[in-house]
């Protein structure tokens, strides 16, 4: 990693390994524009929409349906009857496709890193708990996604219902044209249910005009771009705030009755559940979730 020790940023460069190489790509206009077999707006990859609209670069991540459709994009060409078994590849720029490369000719060719340590977040976001930076927020997020599944933790269950497998996960998932993004979006997913996990993290108090009012927006948005994917399954959204907690008890109570309020507002829209409330303690020892 590359970063400011004070500020929190960093970089990590990674390599990577791809799972298939196809020597034909697709147009920009055949992924994102074109309405050939779409028959619902949910059915478009509004992930890699929402990105050209930002302007950025870097990973997106996409939903399973998404990643679906564009496979069975690129595997429609004719060119891509069969994916290339290769360690190494190069790019023909005249036939503007992918090749294959015999792997001695390259220095270093494409290997998939091994090692049986992860990356703990947690004592870094110990230090930025200290400062009181918005960077903790970002470290938190990464915990959060590092803990997720991981029960052997004192981090409390995210899971809506233990029972319905973990199917997909996601941070900062793009969702509307106003640059809008959920920090963590889960789905957990049967033969018969679907259920999307929402949460929302702040790095101090939530300030419940404006988290609610963010909540609806994302629930929404789930209900209407996402859900429609799913066909018949039973569909259920699962609102989730993680913030700190207040030391004043009453402030804390006021806050728990207001998302108790929400969520007699939300009772029937999209079959809600219950918005549970996550918080978090600072302490000498580090960071306590109840």
């Amino acid at each position: 990693p590359i970063g400011n020790p004070k500020t929190g940023a960093q970089q990590f460069i990674i390599k990577i390994a791809p799972d298939k190489v196809y020597p034909a790509g697709i147009s920009e206009y055949q992924a994102l524009d074109s309405l050939i077999d779409i028959t619902h707006p949910s059915q478009m990859c509004w992930s890699m929409i929402y990105r050209k609209l930002r302007g950025k670069r870097g990973c997106t991540t996409i939903s399973d349906y998404e990643s679906e459709r564009l496979i069975k994009l690129i595997k429609g060409k004719k060119a891509n009857r069969s994916s290339l078994n290769a360690t190494s590849f190069s790019f023909d720029a005249e036939k503007c496709n992918i090749i294959e490369e015999n792997a001695s000719n390259n220095s270093s060719p494409c290997k998939s890193p091994v090692s049986d340590k992860s990356l703990c977040i947690y004592p870094r976001l110990k230090y930025l708990s200290s400062l009181g930076t918005k960077s903790f927020e970002v470290h938190l997020q990464a915990h959060i996604l590092q803990n997720f599944d991981n029960h052997e933790t004192r981090f409390p269950n995210l899971m809506h219902n233990k029972e319905i497998p973990l199917k997909w996960i996601g941070n900062e998932v793009a969702c509307g044209v106003g640059m809008q993004s959920i920090d963590i979006l889960s789905i957990q997913e049967d033969d018969k249910n679907v259920i999307f996990n929402i949460f929302e993290l702040k790095y101090n108090h939530p300030d419940s005009k404006t988290i609610f009012k963010q909540l609806d927006r994302y629930i929404c948005w789930v209900a209407e771009y996402l859900t429609p994917t799913y066909g018949t399954k039973r569909i259920s959204i699962s609102p989730i705030i993680i913030a700190e907690a207040w030391k004043q008890k009453q402030r804390q109570e006021e806050f728990i009755k207001e998302c108790r309020d929400y969520n007699f507002k939300c009772s029937s829209k999209f079959n809600v559940k219950k918005t549970r409330f996550i918080s978090f303690t600072r302490t000498g020892d580090g960071i306590e979730f109840k």
